[in-house]
């Protein structure tokens, strides 16, 4: 059964193409305690994050997905996505992709032509793909638009200006507060951070876990602009 298995997904790589981020729905993110381990070495996770601490976070991460889809069925997307042009600041996730033992990716919208920032995993620094570039990889996908359109483009800016220049390396750690490294979600958290914590966040801090799903309700005033998960 489990040669079975690895058959299947080997003949779904082949069929789809190597680099795909689109993921078999039954495959699990859940790392077991020697994959961690192996991610630790490989500087994926920090060191100092427990097994146990990496549990906290996978389950946290599930429940904001489950609260996201919820969500996404109280409410009639269609003609809401037919109209939507992405614009400078918007926060972007999608549940398309599995990375480092977690689900979910964040991308942050820094022009008004589409232009989106991400870092995509272990490996990689800062990328700018289109917006149909971001579609067509993760086609399971919501915009939240944060409130104050200044502090958008304030946001989408020093993501473009500061961070992107910068090449950080991909890496999950508990320090919220610098640009190098980063992982996907950070990223975008400190786009906002760095311009005005006080008027954007919930939660301004130096430490801590920014996890995709609940990245949105780590914003004071975030509006759901398009969804397709």
């Amino acid at each position: 059964m489990k040669n079975l298995k690895f058959l299947l997904v080997f003949a779904f790589v082949l069929f789809f193409g190597f680099g795909s981020t689109i993921v078999l729905a039954e495959e699990s993110a859940l790392y077991t305690p020697e994959e961690y381990a192996e991610a630790q070495e490989q500087g994926i996770w920090e060191s100092d994050i427990t097994y146990e601490d990496y549990l906290d976070l996978y389950n946290e991460n599930e429940k904001a997905l489950q609260e996201m889809l919820e969500e996404s069925e109280s409410e009639d997307f269609v003609s809401i996505n037919s109209s939507f042009v992405p614009k400078k600041g918007d926060i972007l996730t999608t549940s398309s992709t599995i990375a480092s033992g977690l689900t979910g990716h964040n991308g942050i919208v820094i022009d008004n032509n589409g232009t989106v920032l991400h870092i995509r995993g272990a490996g990689y620094t800062t990328e700018k793909i289109s917006w149909s570039t971001w579609k067509s990889r993760y086609p399971k996908t919501r915009a939240d638009r944060p409130s104050t359109s200044n502090l958008r483009n304030r946001a989408a800016n020093y993501a473009n200006d500061i961070i992107h220049p910068a090449r950080p390396t991909y890496r999950i750690t508990t320090t919220l507060n610098s640009i190098n490294p980063t992982y996907c979600s950070k990223l975008v958290w400190l786009s906002y951070y760095k311009v005005d914590s006080a008027s954007s966040l919930n939660w301004p801090r130096e430490k801590g876990t920014v996890l995709p799903y609940s990245l949105r309700s780590e914003f004071k005033s975030i509006t759901n602009v398009y969804n397709n998960m």
